[in-house]
């Protein structure tokens, strides 16, 4: 761990998780909205009959039903890429929202969590030096105490107003 970060900020600054702006956002979502099966069929039909409109109508004919059908299969394609683009939309951007704090969050409490063990064994191996005995059970308690409130916190149980005052004198 001799390479990781030595304060909050440094930690903060690693820890970048690509948060994808809102016109990425769009973008995938009118790619995978154009791959839709109710979306690529009629498109397909369009094209179909785009290309025998030019290439075969003039042998076989059948050049207004052609364009009927083209018509009528662009605007169900149309409809249908907006309806799921417009209906979709709002909830995907949320969840990519949602799932990319969630990610910082998580690498924010990794990287946390990584600072206050290298705090740890740094003072551990400070005290082991120095040879002190009642250095080395204070860091132990510390530890201890830390170990209690990062399980209290990641249980997320709510503490008792009693307990808030008594959290200062662990200071000392």
């Amino acid at each position: 761990m001799k390479n990781s970060p030595t304060t909050y900020d440094e930690a903060e600054k690693t820890t970048a998780i690509h948060v994808p702006s809102e016109s990425a956002i769009k973008r995938q979502l009118v790619i995978e909205t154009l791959q839709h099966p109710l979306v690529l069929l009629p498109l397909a039909g369009c094209i179909m009959s785009a290309v025998y409109m030019v290439l075969l109508s003039p042998l076989f004919g059948g050049r207004l039903l052609v364009v009927a059908f083209l018509i009528i299969s662009g605007a169900f394609a149309t409809a249908v890429l907006a309806w799921l683009y417009l209906s979709r939309y709002p909830q995907v951007y949320a969840h990519k929202v949602h799932e990319s704090m969630r990610l910082h969050d998580q690498d924010r409490d990794i990287s946390e969590r990584a600072l206050a063990d290298d705090l740890r064994d740094t003072l551990q191996e400070g005290f082991e030096r120095v040879d002190s005995a009642e250095g080395s059970s204070a860091i132990g308690r510390i530890v201890e105490e830390y170990e209690q409130l990062l399980q209290a916190l990641d249980t997320e149980v709510e503490t008792s107003s009693l307990l808030l005052p008594n959290l200062s004198m662990l200071a000392y």
